[in-house]
């Protein structure tokens, strides 16, 4: 894989506030946007 991720609190902050607002995301659901080479142009 050529990223890895390092889940500070910044960004853990940032989840609560999305999941907060009616989005849920799990960390494996962006970390996959990352390790797919068809998405990232």
């Amino acid at each position: 894989m050529p990223y890895e991720f390092e889940w500070d609190s910044g960004n853990l902050t940032k989840m609560e506030k999305v999941s907060a607002s009616g989005r849920h995301f799990s960390i494996s659901e962006i970390e996959s946007v990352f390790y797919d080479h068809l998405a990232i142009t």
